[in-house]
């Protein structure tokens, strides 16, 4: 557990837990299968039937169901798919012989339940519904810190995150990390209270806003207060870690309010014992003198704020600003800049999938494409609609689901200080194919076991009448 963390909310804290997997538990029948699917606006989604088909498919008929009315959407029949509805002209495409269905360029008002009938080559019909939610994206989320104190050695402050429009259907977590290490989950819920001792200025942060779509999240270091009453109570030079993305903008701001009006500020960037010339801002003018950065540096805050916009991976160094105030009194502040390239899109991979006494057992890995430096896992998990919660730390976990949970989402989440990406796993795409085959199994078994019980009692039979005569 992170020294000196004390939670002030009820939340769930796993800071000191280690996973080998989880047990989830859900209830399945024997009807017409109801799947939901989620699906981002503007984004794509497939509605597809994982359970493995004993024959061959002949054709597929899509439709759309609302209430007890059935609308004709679609029909895939000899490699061709012919689309019924002017609502998806052009936004349709079958896979799977037409037991998938990928719709393209998603509209709010794509929300239905879909229907699909697949029909096999000896005529037999499985029917699929699709429960389709097409959501808007998260809006970025913003963190507010408020209350922040120094008392006795501890830093105490309030944060919370929200989204700057009322769109429904967000929940918000919490997850921290100290320096580089991975993120663990702190909290659920959009407000949380810190108390760090010894002014813990490395731990950040991270607030994730999301819906069964989509999520977004936002960042806050705990040294953009914690240094700064440590500032004010010691009046050393603050030295502020700030990490930036390649091609984005990032602002270096000293937090500190002052005690009286900037009257000039001076940039500078500090190379070991060198210090080189960047920029001066005064009298509301702001005069660059490095060729680097030209028409790259904004100034805000009477240019005790400066903004760097287009980040350059040279651009990473050790800027220093001297804060001139009114009365000559002079505040100097250094940033520790770091750049740092996008994280890809992580893929997962599933592996040793098996069905055993109603347990669905498989590992999963995440990966990146490429070898960015610097990239960290970790692994959250839900519930069918339900928030997400912290699972594991690192690129793989093992997983047991009692009864096959099927509606049990994976979230792989890969990061570094100033990105990152996800990608989610449902265990359907496992444990529905693993129950089939398992049925499948039971009754080769069975019907295996009845042969040989039935020619065992026909050898009985045959013995009896032979020694009868």
């Amino acid at each position: 557990m992170l020294p000196g963390l004390t939670l002030d909310m009820p939340g769930k804290y796993n800071a000191d837990m280690t996973y080998t997997g989880i047990y989830l538990y859900s209830i399945t029948g024997g009807q017409d299968d109801l799947l939901q699917v989620h699906g981002l606006l503007h984004q794509s989604i497939t509605m597809s039937y994982h359970q493995p088909l004993e024959l061959p498919v002949r054709m597929a008929i899509w439709e759309i169901k609302r209430g007890r009315k059935i609308f004709a959407l679609a029909e895939y029949n000899g490699g061709q798919l012919e689309i019924h509805n002017e609502q998806f002209m052009d936004r349709l495409q079958a896979s799977d012989s037409g037991a998938s269905l990928r719709i393209s360029s998603l509209r709010m008002e794509d929300t239905d339940v879909f229907k699909v009938e697949i029909i096999l080559t000896n005529l037999q019909i499985q029917t699929v519904y699709f429960n389709l939610t097409v959501h808007e994206p998260v809006p970025a989320p913003i963190i507010s810190a408020y209350t922040g104190r120094d008392s006795e050695g501890r830093c105490e402050f309030t944060l919370n995150c929200s989204v700057p429009t009322n769109t429904s259907l967000i929940w918000f977590s919490w997850m921290y990390r100290e320096g580089d290490s991975g993120y663990w989950h702190h909290a659920n819920g959009s407000s949380i209270s810190i108390t760090l001792q010894n002014l813990a200025e490395t731990t950040e942060f991270l607030c994730l806003a999301q819906n069964p779509a989509d999520i977004k999240n936002a960042s806050f270091h705990s040294q953009q207060i914690c240094q700064n009453l440590k500032s004010s109570s010691r009046g050393q030079d603050d030295l502020l870690q700030v990490d930036g993305l390649l091609n984005q903008s990032i602002t270096m701001s000293y937090h500190q309010p002052f005690q009286l009006p900037v009257r000039k500020a001076i940039w500078e960037i500090k190379r070991g014992r060198k210090i080189f010339a960047l920029a001066e801002y005064n009298e509301g003018q702001l005069e660059i003198h490095n060729e680097q950065f030209m028409d790259r540096l904004q100034a805000s805050d009477s240019g005790a704020s400066l903004r760097i916009s287009s980040l350059r991976m040279e651009d990473t160094d050790v800027f220093k600003a001297e804060i001139i105030l009114t009365n000559l009194q002079i505040q100097t502040v250094y940033f520790n800049l770091t750049v740092h390239e996008p994280v890809p899109a992580p893929i997962i991979s599933a592996y040793t999938g098996r069905d055993s006494e109603g347990l669905c057992e498989f590992t999963l890995n995440c990966s990146v494409p490429t070898n960015t430096s610097l990239i960290w896992f970790s692994w959250m998990y839900r519930e069918g609609d339900s928030g997400y919660r912290h699972h594991a730390n690192g690129s793989s976990i093992s997983i047991t689901l009692q009864n096959l949970a099927e509606t049990t989402e994976f979230l792989c989440l890969a990061q570094n200080p100033a990105d990152i990406k996800n990608a989610s796993f449902h265990s359907q795409q496992i444990c529905q194919n693993l129950k089939s085959s398992s049925n499948r199994t039971r009754w080769i078994k069975f019907s295996v076991l009845f042969l040989v019980v039935a020619v065992l009692c026909l050898v009985l039979l045959l013995f009896i009448k032979i020694t009868k005569h």
